[in-house]
């Protein structure tokens, strides 16, 4: 998903919020799981390639109420 906006966030500094502590790690440190890895540098790619400043964050799923009705809606 990050590569179909990746021109229009070239040079840009991007935060991305979720409550999954580990999709976190796997941005931030890999994994050992080799789809999972593949994702990470995927992801580290893309950004290196566009200059994306990315930046994972973590927050409580009680602070995303919105995005946690549209995840359990499909």
């Amino acid at each position: 998903m990050l590569s179909a906006f990746a021109l229009e966030l070239q040079g840009k500094k991007v935060a991305s919020f979720t409550v999954n502590t580990s999709v976190v790690s796997i941005v931030h440190n890999g994994n050992k799981v080799t789809e999972l890895q593949s994702l990470g540098l995927s992801i580290f790619n893309v950004c290196d390639r566009h200059g994306i400043s990315l930046e994972i964050k973590w927050i409580p799923r009680s602070f995303n109420n919105k995005a946690d009705l549209f995840n359990k809606s499909h």
